[in-house]
């Protein structure tokens, strides 16, 4: 695996993976994605986490992010890799197959997948550079503002699907309003946005100035 820096700092975003009508890896919006955040600034990218749906995806699918995830990043910043799974062996699969791909460090939980909270996902390191400069009424502001736009993982239906598919849709969701992927599709069994709950992220992205 490739050379880490001694300490993470900065931002090393959980990544999507964008999927096609038909439910693929849609390659070309992955690399869009990945280059829309290193445009960005990340100082990393976390590959194959709860955020990517690795339990959704196929071995092969799980290969091939990690391919595209390397070759886009080119040795700019560290590629991290999930290897969670049920059982022990086969975390260790998944191991062997990352580290042969060119990951530059794993990601290892429990062998117990859990679909993560939403209060697990609010801490946004965007606020580190003004709250470390002392800056902080930006900071609060931003922080008000990233409050507002989290709720997007509440745009679905009560009832009409689970926590983490809402997260995931929504997610997926902004990202293709704001076009850096092109469809908002899931892994399955989970449900899609619809209509009205596709409005209400766009609502939400143009109150807080995304869209």
């Amino acid at each position: 695996m490739g050379r880490l820096p001694a300490e993470f700092r900065g931002i090393i975003p959980p990544v999507s993976t964008p999927m096609t009508e038909g439910f693929e890896v849609d390659e070309t919006s992955l690399r869009q994605l990945i280059a829309f955040l290193l445009d960005g600034g990340v100082s990393g990218l976390f590959m194959l986490g709860s955020t990517s749906e690795a339990v959704f995806l196929t071995d092969a699918q799980r290969a091939r992010v990690i391919e595209i995830a390397v070759d886009v990043a080119a040795g700019r910043v560290p590629v991290l890799v999930g290897i969670v799974d049920m059982t022990t062996g086969r975390c260790m699969e998944h191991a062997q197959v990352a580290e042969r791909l060119g990951a530059d460090a794993l990601v290892l939980t429990a062998p117990f997948y859990m679909t993560p909270s939403q209060g697990e996902i609010v801490e946004h390191f965007r606020l580190y550079r003004a709250a470390y400069a002392g800056d902080w009424e930006t900071a609060r502001k931003e922080q008000a503002r990233l409050f507002r736009l989290f709720s997007i993982v509440r745009a679905a239906m009560p009832g009409r699907m689970g926590g983490g598919s809402a997260a995931f849709g929504a997610f997926k969701t902004a990202l293709m309003l704001r076009g850096v992927i092109a469809t908002n599709v899931v892994g399955r069994p989970q449900l899609q946005l619809n209509e009205d709950e596709v409005a209400r992220v766009r609502e939400t992205l143009m109150e807080v100035n995304l869209l």
